[in-house]
């Protein structure tokens, strides 16, 4: 009984953490999205327009492309890209980062409640989510 009032508090106080690291991860790509929409107007609404479109992301990396901006890889993304570009990365990383600690969390609750299927289930969910987020894995449209 003493150990499930510890797991609780602790459940509680680290879900709080997970919380306040998504809500930071928000307000930066936010704040990322903004500079993005004041620096390259014309690429975003080109952007913005194709996405509202439905179009095949492809065709909404050409608005990306316009702008003269290339990915080759991550290193040199980050040293000719805009802050801008990088406040949204930044803040989709700790997203991500809360969402792994938030499933991690679950895991190790159901399984000390012997709940096997449900905990399996959320350890598949945590791999891929951590596989996705070191780009191990993708979906290409």
């Amino acid at each position: 009984m003493a150990s499930d009032k510890v797991l609780s508090v602790i459940s509680r106080t680290y879900s709080k953490i997970a919380f306040w690291i998504a809500i930071a991860g928000i307000i930066t790509a936010f704040m990322g999205l903004l500079l993005t929409v004041t620096k390259h107007y014309g690429n975003t609404v080109c952007i913005i327009n194709r996405l509202l479109d439905g179009e095949a992301p492809n065709v909404i990396q050409s608005c990306i492309q316009s702008s003269g901006i290339r990915i080759i890889n991550i290193i040199t993304y980050m040293h000719t890209n805009s802050y801008a570009m990088m406040l949204q990365d930044i803040g989709f990383i700790l997203f991500g980062i809360a969402a792994i600690m938030g499933i991690i969390v679950t895991v190790i609750m159901l399984y000390t409640r012997r709940k096997i299927n449900f905990a399996l289930i959320a350890s598949l969910i945590m791999i891929v989510l951590i596989l996705s987020a070191l780009g191990l894995i993708s979906i290409n449209m």
